[in-house]
């Protein structure tokens, strides 16, 4: 997902707007509709094939005891970003 920058601050917003809906940003253009179908791309991918894995070792028996505890880390190597979402999944 390269050429895509965020900037992560809720209370200030220096971005410039164009008439495109494109932000420009220390010299970065960025058209928010592309960049957030990326975005949407990658989290379907991420849904999609973390529910397969969660589905095979529930279906393959490799869970020990009735619930199924998950955690999720989202992590960046460009951009200092982690986010943890966890759960419990009861299985009785």
């Amino acid at each position: 997902m390269s050429g895509f920058r965020i900037r992560n601050t809720a209370s200030e917003d220096n971005g410039i707007r164009s008439a495109g809906g494109s932000r420009t940003q220390k010299g970065t253009s960025m058209n928010e509709d592309r960049f957030n179908m990326a975005v949407r791309k990658f989290l379907k991918e991420v849904g999609v094939t973390s529910q397969r894995e969660v589905e095979r070792v529930v279906r393959d028996g490799s869970v020990k005891g009735s619930t199924l505890r998950l955690r999720m880390t989202l992590t960046s190597s460009d951009a200092p970003l982690e986010h943890v979402v966890e759960t419990t999944i009861d299985l009785s």
